[in-house]
């Protein structure tokens, strides 16, 4: 794994910052590193893994990151790694993935008020 899948380091902040403005979008993925599972990194449900993703969102957004946000579950379909299932599997896998990353991150939705959605009291 790459030091942008380890945290939020002192470095990485640095690096954060500079360049930021050439972010489009983020991807955002767990895994367990080689180290822990034994060979390659273990792709994880949000939150089961070693990277801080709470962390990470937090520390990019603070920075004034107003891009995309992706899921990248890696789990049932890893292209790259000739992983594959069906169809049906697959739309499971990322329904759980995108429910796991709400529940991690649902204390920091910005819930919309009526007035943001434009009713009138």
């Amino acid at each position: 794994m790459s030091k942008h899948h380890v945290g939020v380091t002192t470095k990485l902040k640095k690096d954060i910052v500079v360049r930021l403005e050439f972010v489009a979008h983020i991807h955002v993925k767990d895994a367990l590193p080689p180290l822990v599972s034994g060979g390659n990194a273990t792709f994880t449900l949000p939150g089961e893994g070693a990277v801080p993703i709470l962390d990470c969102l937090d520390y990019v957004l603070a920075q004034g990151y107003q891009g995309g946000i992706s899921l990248e579950p890696h789990l049932s379909l890893i292209p790259h790694e000739g992983t594959r299932d069906t169809s049906v599997e697959r739309r499971r896998t990322y329904i759980n993935y995108a429910q796991r990353f709400i529940n991690l991150i649902d204390d920091r939705l910005i819930r919309p008020t009526p007035e943001m959605q434009g009713a009138t009291a």
